[in-house]
């Protein structure tokens, strides 16, 4: 049946009557299409497939909802999704009940159209692919493409439905009635406002915030009065639901939302008085840091100015400047306190705090800037949302007044995680408190680095001194001794200090009073009656610890427990990939999707992106490896090589790349019958050779038919689902990993519909593929990436172990709950450099000195990794695990201290010997490569700079220095600035030496020198670039300088590449500046190291140095040895004085790279700041491979 015949047939079946009207009708009512009394009017003026999929979605409405419906272009959408991950206004505006209605609608008619079993029918057993489907079907192939990718890709969604319902119905309290204790009764209907309700964990928050709700609403509040205030969307869905279940009509009429998507709403009602255009757009992070990048040579960095990559520094500022709005501090705000640090710094003379306050003043110019260019263009970020509405209710006291009378109520989900900016909100919308009722518990106050501030909850009586506070008593999650461990851990928490007068030891008790909670269930209603409530064990080493993990996974899902029941929480993502892997390894079924940018079937498929795009051919090595292909390593190097001789762009290099008459026939003739196989990794012939031509054909003809195509959503939709075979083997696989293989795809294909655009503005490149690819990257830079990482409802129902990190964590619960990793520096975390302080005075918690600022933000990080711990702890129901490893890597690790205070509930001491062991493998001796074993016979010859670049990171070693591929692309402005620098500056070197420069000819020669750099830049210099003139400032000052120092050399000088030798090769050295100074009885042979940027905090400690020692040993033994480093950008110059235990161990980090590359070893070096900015981003397997 075609589309038309199943409309006709549910016209018939429904009595509804199908009227097609043109576009504009009275009767659509500027509408797409309406649902109005047994009649879809639907606009048949629109694409005749898109005026099917109109009525489609109108009858959905009339099956789903039993009314009618009026839908605007924007509401019929078939490529939306419960799953869409939100950037911008999506990420703010709450998911109302329209939204939800549109949604089921659009995900209905879809189905109906091109129902899942059918498609799956059609393209696994009838091997039709998209374009077929679609023409049998009589719709776009963008409809089929879409419908693919949730059919074949998505899990199924009933599963996930069943999975969640039989969670309902496991409540302890009951899922059809709302039944409060005595203490949520209290809470929910007092009369007293301002209220704080201190909500433990389990101890039924969001069932007594409800309870208020209904309380409010029996006592005849209209719902139009009340408002609900959330810090997440999904938090804000649960909450409107479960009103919804006791309050249908009056639910809807509530405004329940996020505080940013409240403060989104009043500033677009009163736009005119917020100074604002009507609809004013709302900014992403990423397009944030895209406004400054744009903007880089007008912000004139200093401090945080980095020549290799100027953008470096532009996250950090927009978090600072992001900061600065949660405490309510304006552009002119933040200056002023920079300036006062920087005054009292200076009359001081405390060297640190005017660095301090000096990088203040820095971000304070930066934030001037970005904020006038936000006002401007009418923007607003995130941090405005509530910043500019705390500035409108105070600058008009109209509109506080109007939003005061009509919100009477304001009622406040997770308290403790309020900041200063949303603190004052409430203050402004509850009128001294009256109306005000809000839940939190300090102790679970995990987001500091977003502004949250647990003082809030603290402070509560001092901020409205008519409050009143009341506490939630019984725990309905946990079992009894869980229960004791989580009450144990809050009576020792930093977030609960001693008050004013208080001694403590009556503040620990005070403490340990407030903390104690009844434990409403009983050990008898454990769900496996031999398993101990709390466990706590110790590993030999991590491999021990998740083989053990999964021994008790597998034994309790053998006992009844499902996988989905059970979870392993971390403290990092890092943490949770390892894990993952391990699970898997001991066929432990594990949901973790992760960083979906690092996951290998994603990074496959943006390989193929760049390939088609970039022109460089650098991720033709990943794209080689594709089953269907299996391209020889010896081919790709051949047609990479090829291509640089040429001067051929890829992907038509690869078209052009003809070493035999064998590829042209193949794809010629044979191609066409190689894409009809079943099974598209099968080979067309026997030997490697002509298999490795083969595929190479294969990938010609695939992307001959889609590189042409500029959307990167349409050319990997058409690649996946009409071209290739590439998505054969995932479909195959029926496993936990093959499910979350297939689901990263499809949420690729998402964000790739849904951001192309988007990465076009942003990045302002017309090639749109290469847009996202940048986007991609920017994301990664940002950690924005992270909206990808929570596993979509679709996949809730797999039975399968969940990992999440403790945040991730936050307000769920499984019966049982595994915290690994609990080894002193994995938790609590290490505590990251704040590489933009905020001034002093801004931050009421943080003094004005480095010292004491540097010990509350110490002080601080470890209060928050208690509040993580403690909300880690209480996830159980009826069984929590906790385990620590005696070795992490090659790292000995000791007990977590957070371990230690909890030590006496625990089985046993935290640093007690091993109850998990390694199981002893049989030794396995190292066999020497051949390139190893012909080492030994000569050696080879390597530079200090291969080697540096193999100790950086082998893999990126392996892609430059073995396949050629460019590291740099089109090189880089800095590069070519660099080069500029350094050339003038080895000109110089000649000069001197012949004896044409010298103190007394300094000013003459400067204009010969900048002479020098001005034809070097013409030729070589980033000429036409955004930030040439920022460059070429510093490169012509940076000349003045060295001239200088040149002019001051006194001794000999060398120009030459010294070779050292190591045990497995000789190293070639080229130092910039070496002089050696012969006095009368004396000699002082002088290395200088000559850097672009401005010097780093520590000493600078790379390998390099070292070499100079052993330079200077061999050939200068009696000459005494001096090494610095001049730092152009500040004229600084460092002297380094190295131990020789610091020099053999640098000279011994070259012999480990020469062995790794001599035994062919090239793992990468994963770095979450370094790895997005590499070049072979998207080619490299990283870690899981």
């Amino acid at each position: 049946m075609t589309a038309e015949q199943f409309l006709a047939y549910a016209e018939s079946l429904t009595g509804l009557v199908r009227v097609p009207l043109p576009s504009g009708d009275p009767l659509l009512y500027g509408a797409r299409a309406t649902l109005d009394d047994g009649f879809i009017y639907y606009d048949a003026e629109t694409t005749p497939w898109l005026a099917l999929y109109y009525q489609a979605h109108e009858f959905a409405h009339h099956w789903l909802h039993n009314g009618g419906s009026l839908c605007s272009g924007e509401d019929v959408d078939f490529t939306d999704s419960e799953d869409k991950a939100l950037y911008g206004e999506g990420r703010i505006e709450a998911y109302g009940p329209h939204q939800r209605r549109e949604t089921e609608a659009n995900v209905f008619a879809r189905e109906f159209l091109l129902p899942g079993d059918e498609l799956r029918r059609f393209y696994l057993e009838e091997d039709l692919n998209a374009g077929r489907i679609a023409s049998r079907f009589g719709l776009a192939l963008d409809f089929v493409l879409h419908s693919l990718a949730y059919a074949l890709l998505a899990p199924d969604v009933e599963d996930a439905f069943n999975a969640s319902k039989i969670e309902d119905e496991s409540e302890t309290q009951g899922a059809n009635s709302l039944t409060l204790d005595e203490s949520q009764r209290a809470a929910a209907h007092s009369a007293h406002t301002p209220l704080l309700v201190a909500a433990g964990p389990g101890t039924g928050k969001t069932r007594t915030l409800v309870g208020r709700i209904l309380h409010l609403l029996d006592r005849g509040v209209t719902p139009d009065k009340l408002v609900a205030l959330t810090f997440s969307n999904k938090a804000g869905e649960e909450m409107r639901e479960r009103v919804e279940r006791f309050a249908p009509d009056a639910a809807p009429k509530i405004w329940v939302g996020t505080f940013h998507a409240f403060g989104l709403e009043l500033l677009r009602r009163y736009w005119q008085q917020a100074g604002l255009p009507p609809r004013a757009r709302v900014l992403d992070p990423v397009d944030a840091l895209f406004i400054l990048e744009r903007s880089l040579p007008q912000l004139g960095l200093d401090h945080y100015q980095n020549l290799y990559e100027p953008t470096t520094h532009l996250g950090p500022i927009l978090a600072a400047i992001s900061r600065a709005k949660d405490e309510l501090v304006s552009p002119d705000k933040y200056a002023e306190l920079a300036e006062a640090m920087l005054t009292s710094a200076r009359s001081e003379g405390d060297a640190g705090v005017t660095r301090r306050a000096e990088r203040a003043a820095e971000v304070a110019r930066v934030y001037r800037f970005y904020q006038s260019h936000l006002e401007r263009e009418g923007l607003l970020d995130f941090g405005d949302l509530i910043f500019r509405t705390v500035r409108l209710l105070r600058e008009r006291e109209d509109v506080q007044a109007e939003v005061q009378a009509q919100y009477r109520h304001v009622l406040v989900d997770e308290y403790q995680d309020v900041n200063r900016a949303c603190g004052v909100l409430l203050g402004l919308l509850a009128d001294r408190g009256e109306g005000l009722w809000v839940v939190g518990d300090a102790r679970q106050a995990l987001y500091r680095w977003r502004g949250a501030a647990p003082a809030q909850v603290r402070h509560f009586l001092n901020d409205f001194p008519h409050g009143r506070t009341q506490a939630l008593t019984v725990n309905y999650r946990s079992l009894p001794p869980i229960v004791s461990l989580v009450s144990a851990m809050a009576s020792q928490m930093r977030v609960l200090p001693t008050t004013d007068g208080q001694t403590e030891a009556d503040a620990k008790a005070e403490r340990a009073d407030f903390c104690s909670w009844h434990a409403h269930r009983h050990e008898s209603d454990a769900t496996q009656g031999e398993v101990s409530a709390v466990s706590f064990e110790i590993a030999t080493d991590a491999a021990a610890e998740a083989r053990e993990v999964a021994r008790l996974i597998k034994s309790r899902k053998e006992g009844g427990i499902p996988f989905c029941s059970q979870a392993v929480i971390c403290r990092k993502h890092s943490q949770l990939a390892k894990f993952a892997r391990m699970l898997e390894a001991e066929g432990v079924p594990a949901l973790y999707l992760g960083d979906i940018f690092e996951r290998s079937e994603v990074r496959d498929l943006l390989a193929l992106l760049a390939l088609a795009c970039d022109g460089i051919g650098r991720t033709l090595p990943r794209v080689a490896r594709f089953p269907e292909y299996n391209i020889p390593l010896r081919e790709v190097r051949a047609v990479l090589q090829d291509a640089k001789k040429t001067g051929r762009k890829f992907p038509g290099a690869l078209t052009s790349f003809r070493p035999t008459k064998d590829v042209g026939v193949i794809a010629r003739d044979e191609i066409r019958r190689a894409m009809t196989e079943a099974d598209g990794t099968e080979s067309l012939a026997s030997e490697e050779d002509g298999a490795g031509k083969e595929g190479l054909a294969r990938l010609i003809y695939h992307l001959a038919h889609v590189a042409h195509l500029q959307s990167a959503w349409k050319m990997l939709a058409n690649y996946l689902f009409v071209r290739s075979r590439y998505l054969a083997p995932l479909l195959a696989d029926n496993s936990s990993a093959g499910t979350q293989r297939r689901l990263a795809v499809c949420q690729l294909l998402q964000f790739l519909h849904n951001e192309g655009a988007r990465a076009v503005e942003a990045t302002n490149d017309p090639d749109a593929r290469r847009a996202i690819l940048r986007y991609v990257r920017r994301l990664k830079s940002l950690s924005e990436d992270k909206s990808l990482r929570p596993i979509p409802t679709s996949a809730e129902g797999l039975d399968a172990v969940r990992l999440t990190t403790v945040h991730g964590a936050k307000g769920l619960e499984w019966s049982c709950v595994y915290l690994p990793y609990l080894g002193r520096g994995h938790f609590p975390a290490k505590r990251q450099h704040e590489l933009c302080p905020p001034p002093a005075g801004m931050v009421e918690t943080f003094p004005d000195g480095e010292e004491g600022a540097d010990e509350a933000q110490k002080d601080s990080h470890l209060e928050e990794e208690e509040c993580l711990f403690f909300v880690a702890l209480s996830r159980a129901r009826d069984s929590l695990c906790l385990s620590r490893a005696e070795r992490y890597g090659g790292n000995n690790s000791k007990a977590s201290e957070l371990l230690e205070k909890i030590e006496e509930h625990l089985p046993r001491a935290a640093n007690g010997p091993a109850t998990w062991s390694t199981e002893v493998e049989q030794d396995v001796t190292a066999v020497i490569s051949e390139s190893a074993q012909q080492a030994a016979d000569t050696k080879p010859l390597f530079t200090e700079r291969q080697l540096g670049a193999y100790l950086k990171c082998p893999r990126k070693y392996f892609y430059e220095q073995r396949l050629y591929l460019s590291g740099r692309g089109q090189e880089t402005a800095y590069l070519r600035f660099h080069s500029c620098v350094y050339e003038t500056l080895a000109w110089l070197a000649g000069e001197r030496m012949a004896g044409r420069l010298a103190e007394d000819s300094v000013a003459v020669f400067q204009e010969d020198a900048q002479a020098q750099l001005a034809r070097l830049w013409r030729v070589k210099g980033p000429v036409g670039h955004v930030y040439e003139a920022f460059y070429r400032g510093q490169s012509a000052l940076m000349v003045v300088r060295a001239v200088r120092h040149y002019a001051r050399a006194r001794g000999r000088l060398f120009q030459q590449t010294w070779l050292i030798e190591r045990p497995g090769a000789f190293v070639s050295l080229t130092p910039d500046y070496v002089e050696l100074i012969e006095e009368a009885n004396s000699a002082t042979l002088l290395f200088r190291q000559t850097r672009t940027g401005r010097p780093p905090a520590k000493t600078p400690d790379e390998d390099i140095y070292a070499l100079f020692y052993a330079i200077a040993a061999e050939h200068f033994p009696q000459a005494r040895l001096r090494v610095e480093v001049l730092y152009l950008s500040t004229d600084e110059t460092i002297e380094l004085n190295l131990s020789r235990r610091t020099i053999n161990t640098r000279l011994k980090h070259y012999d480990d790279a020469i062995a790794g590359i001599l035994s062919g070893e090239f793992p990468p070096e994963v770095s979450d700041h370094q790895c997005p900015r590499c070049a072979h981003f998207f080619t490299c397997p990283k870690a899981e491979d």
